[in-house]
């Protein structure tokens, strides 16, 4: 089912502060800017049910939302905007996250959650997407 075009959803991230707008300056600051040792990646984040639940459970560990549609974004960032507790250890990226390994240095991710079978069209994707993957996650790294 296609998500409905937000007519506010573009601007509304322009003006938030958790969302990324060059993730690509931050390679290798990741965990300088969460203040966290150990990064949590969630690939497709879509409206930020997990990324906000699992960050609030887990504030000990940092957490980057992906997700490229802008609509979908607006609504995790949105939930992000309506928490109460503390949330310096959390940021959002609204992009294609094939750019991932511009975005992060080697070994710089512990955790890469997403990539769930229904949001992905083609086994393509996966193998577009794997190498870059790679260079960004940890040797011991998780992927859920």
């Amino acid at each position: 089912m296609r998500m409905r075009k937000l007519p506010w959803a573009e601007d509304f991230l322009k003006e938030q502060d958790v969302v990324i707008k060059e993730p690509a300056a931050l390679q290798g600051k990741w965990k300088e800017t969460l203040k966290r040792d150990v990064l949590h990646l969630e690939i497709g984040c879509g409206k930020g049910d997990y990324w906000t639940k699992m960050a609030l459970q887990y504030p000990e560990y940092g957490w980057i939302g992906v997700e490229k549609n802008n609509n979908v974004a607006a609504l995790a960032v949105r939930k992000y905007t309506k928490q109460e507790k503390e949330k310096a250890h959390m940021r959002f990226i609204n992009d294609d996250a094939e750019q991932l390994a511009s975005w992060f240095a080697e070994g710089e991710i512990s955790v890469i959650l997403g990539l769930k079978n229904e949001h992905i069209k083609s086994d393509c994707q996966i193998i577009n997407l794997l190498p870059n993957m790679r260079k960004s996650w940890q040797m011991m790294g998780k992927f859920r």
